[in-house]
């Protein structure tokens, strides 16, 4: 499987993490997936019409110029987890609880549960390690403070410097205008039901 190929390669590079990156990007669509050692098992779900129509017209995805690398982060995150650092093995536990929040909002258009998961998915990157999170928090708090954002993500380990925005109904435009005030680029964004092809 091409998803597990890229995922060994990545452990020869010693490029430590899970497989998560390489399923998704193989299968395309939505995926719900449990990782269970080296085992991954793909569990069955389709989000509502109505939900994946609310999620492209209120998501927005910025790049913002401001790059890392997420090898670096990833390193420190790692080192912390194979100590037995609280912290980090609470927010892993967090965001695995918020991927099943995050289904169930879905596949039922629960809004509020979707929501929430993106919240609690935030805050467990944060306990992870907040250096994530912090080079881009200067632009979006106050949206989120104004109720223009209800949550968000760097996305990756925010080393492409990209990050997911959801906002509410009536805070798209003034997001909009303040992510492009602040030099941060939108980017156009639908959905990829296929994956990778391999020719």
């Amino acid at each position: 499987d091409i998803a597990e190929i890229a995922f060994q390669f990545e452990a020869l590079l010693e490029n430590r993490g899970g497989r998560q990156d390489q399923w998704a990007a193989a299968r395309g669509g939505f995926n719900h997936m449990l990782f269970i050692g080296d085992e991954v098992e793909e569990i069955p779900f389709e989000p509502m019409r109505s939900a994946r129509n609310w999620l492209r017209k209120h998501f927005i995805i910025a790049y913002t110029g401001i790059e890392h690398t997420s090898g670096d982060m990833h390193s420190g995150v790692w080192e912390r987890y194979d100590q037995g650092d609280e912290s980090v093995i609470g927010g892993l536990h967090l965001i695995r609880g918020a991927a099943r929040t995050m289904a169930e909002g879905l596949q039922r258009d629960r809004r509020e549960l979707v929501v929430q998961a993106l919240k609690d998915i935030c805050k467990g990157v944060d306990m992870l390690d907040p250096a994530i999170h912090d080079p881009f928090r200067g632009v979006i708090y106050p949206l989120l403070e104004s109720g223009s954002v209800v949550a968000w993500k760097a996305l990756g380990a925010g080393g492409g410097g990209s990050v997911g925005l959801l906002c509410s109904p009536m805070g798209i435009s003034t997001a909009v205008s303040v992510i492009e005030q602040a030099g941060w680029e939108i980017i156009e964004w639908d959905y990829d039901d296929e994956g990778m092809k391999v020719s």
